[in-house]
């Protein structure tokens, strides 16, 4: 009766080995059996080839259900890898077709053993618009303000000034300009040329060329100039004479603020103050008070008057 121990407990560290071995050979023959598998929501992705057409919006559906078969070890990893249906279009000859899906088109090159046995569903619809190409002006859009005591001296322009944009010929048509990254004017304490890129979230669905621009950013020191007497034009209604009014005072200084040599390089000549009456005047009364706007300032200047308002009054009858 002590034979039966003997012979368990005898060599069993090779025992177990064996065993070990045979437990590993006996998985590998069950991942390596043949099974089926279905993988549902695999992307359908369209390779287009002709120039003169545009996807016009997804394949519908833009996912589909695939059956597949092979080994286990490599279902597993097809299930992991998630490949996609990629269709292949080199000629389009209507607008709106139906496409019946090939085996061929999921991409298994890691995967030779698996084999695609159907898709669900079997066919998709793909629509497709006439390519239009259009050059539409770059877009700069910029925030915030340049620090204190600096001024721009030359406007904002971005170089090129236009963009060649293509694309689905409908979706073209919404668009009016392309749109730069937003330019941080808090950031800048010289001058500075930057490189701007696209901003693509805006251009969905196109294709834009160049896809960035140059933005040349010069600043020089922040002076003020004040102008004196510049002359207050009034502007009154059709049934008041304009001999018959006065206005008090008669001309007013005007602060020029902006970039030095802009500034200092200003013709007065070409700013006018004016006081618009219309609207503000009652018959009843003698004298209004009107406010006065600067008209004539130049890009990248600011003025103001020294007054915000003179009055307009009627000139007695003698």
């Amino acid at each position: 009766m002590r034979f039966l121990p003997n012979v368990v407990s005898r060599n069993w560290p090779l025992k177990l080995a064996a065993f070990g071995i045979a437990l590993l050979l006996w998985t590998l023959v069950r991942v390596d059996a043949p099974n089926r598998h279905v993988l549902p929501n695999i992307p359908v992705r369209v390779v287009l080839n002709d120039p003169s057409w545009a996807l016009s919006g997804d394949a519908v559906p833009s996912s589909v259900e695939v059956r597949l078969s092979g080994s286990t070890r490599d279902l597993i990893g097809v299930a992991v890898d998630r490949p996609s249906v990629f269709i292949p279009i080199d000629e389009v000859t209507n607008p709106d077709s139906a496409v019946v899906l090939r085996r061929e088109w999921l991409r298994l090159d890691a995967y030779q053993g698996i084999v695609v046995e159907d898709y669900q569903p079997s066919s998709v619809r793909l629509a497709f618009e006439r390519v239009e190409v259009a050059t539409l002006p770059i877009e700069l859009t910029v925030e915030g303000a340049l620090p204190n005591g600096l001024a721009l001296a030359e406007p904002l322009r971005p170089e090129p000034a236009r963009a060649r944009v293509s694309g689905p010929r409908s979706r073209v048509a919404q668009v009016e300009s392309v749109p730069l990254q937003v330019l941080a004017l808090s950031r800048i304490r010289e001058s500075s040329r930057f490189t701007l890129g696209v901003d693509t979230s805006r251009l969905a669905g196109l294709e834009v060329s160049p896809t960035s621009a140059e933005v040349s950013v010069v600043v020089e020191e922040e002076a003020e100039r004040l102008l004196p007497n510049v002359p207050v034009i009034p502007i009154l209604p059709f049934d008041i004479d304009p001999n018959g009014v006065e206005v008090i005072p008669a001309s007013l200084g005007v602060s020029l603020r902006g970039a030095r040599s802009l500034v200092e390089a200003f013709d007065p000549t070409r700013l006018s103050l004016v006081a618009a009456a219309a609207g503000s005047i009652s018959p009843e009364s003698p004298e209004w008070r009107v406010a006065v706007v600067v008209e004539g300032v130049p890009e990248l200047l600011r003025a103001r008057p020294v007054e915000d308002s003179v009055a307009v009054r009627r000139i007695p009858a003698s």
